[in-house]
């Protein structure tokens, strides 16, 4: 898939429906992005996004929801084994509870940002809401740092916002991020992760 004006793939609400071993580039305004399970009930929507080679995908929109993987307002979705790079902002991007973000190598993103991720989290005004998400076993590397005389760089490998908790983060791999982990929230656990040359390796926040 590739030239689209906006997104590559739309999956909307359903159950256990999957897109594997695509290569999707030179979209306009994102990748895939999908919905699907049940919030208020943890209900999983089992949506799956594997394998998948997924570059340039912003043309038309340097931000504003245009990710490579965008799985928000749902619960219970998986995203693993992907090739994600060259873009100015998000790669991953997820809300809700119980999602998979795994075995993904993300590389060369952010670099026109100044606050998110390569794998960014943030439930709106639902503190506390994004419990039971794993992010495992991803390769994160080469988030570059982009300062101004007015803000300080806010880009990292991983970035769980809108001070949510109780998510695991472990076996992950970060090389040359600045920093690698940006969190704040309770009962979140990071553990048996490898940081290697970055210029911080978890910056935790209130």
């Amino acid at each position: 898939i590739r030239n689209t004006g906006i997104l590559g793939i739309l999956i909307s609400s359903g159950w256990s429906h999957g897109v594997v071993g695509c290569d999707i580039y030179d979209t306009g305004e994102g990748g895939i992005k999908l919905t699907g399970g049940v919030v208020e009930k943890l209900i999983p929507g089992c949506h799956y996004v594997e394998n998948n080679h997924i570059y340039r995908f912003n043309r038309f929109s340097f931000g504003g929801g245009k990710f490579a993987i965008s799985m928000f307002d749902g619960t219970g979705n998986r995203a693993a084994h992907n090739l994600i790079y060259d873009a100015p902002y998000l790669a991953v991007a997820f809300s809700g509870n119980d999602n998979i973000i795994e075995y993904n190598e993300i590389y060369d993103v952010m670099h026109e940002a100044q606050d998110g991720g390569a794998v960014y989290n943030h439930n709106g005004q639902a503190y506390l809401r994004g419990r039971g998400n794993v992010m495992r076993y991803n390769f994160i590397h080469h988030i570059s740092t982009h300062t101004s005389p007015t803000r300080p760089s806010l880009a990292a490998g991983i970035t769980i916002d809108g001070f949510n908790g109780g998510m695991t983060m472990e076996g992950n791999v970060f090389y040359r991020n600045a920093p690698a982990i940006f969190t704040h929230g309770p009962d979140t656990r990071i553990e048996n992760n490898f940081f290697i040359e970055n210029a911080q390796g978890i910056a935790m926040g209130r």
